[in-house]
């Protein structure tokens, strides 16, 4: 993540819009040194959404926890055996 003031974010709007769009870097604004906020790609948002999304439900979590001890374990299925 790349670090500029807001004055350079202000003035360069376009361009930073540009560069999110066709790099996915992502941009943390200062005001005064201070970070105040943070541009980054609808993109990125959409999967930083998802990942939250994920990472907030119990159940889900607790299944792919368990995915993860079965496949350690050696409990893995063929593509012909899941889809015959």
């Amino acid at each position: 993540m790349k670090t500029i003031p807001l004055s350079e974010a202000k003035a360069g709007f376009s361009r930073l819009i540009d560069e999110i769009s066709k790099t996915h870097t992502a941009f943390q604004i200062t005001r005064g040194g201070v970070p105040e906020g943070v541009l980054l790609s609808a993109e990125e948002y959409e999967s930083l959404l998802e990942t939250l999304e994920i990472l907030s439900d119990p159940e889900l979590m607790r299944q792919i926890h368990q995915s993860i001890r079965d496949m350690k374990k050696g409990g893995l299925l063929t593509h012909e055996e899941v889809f015959g």
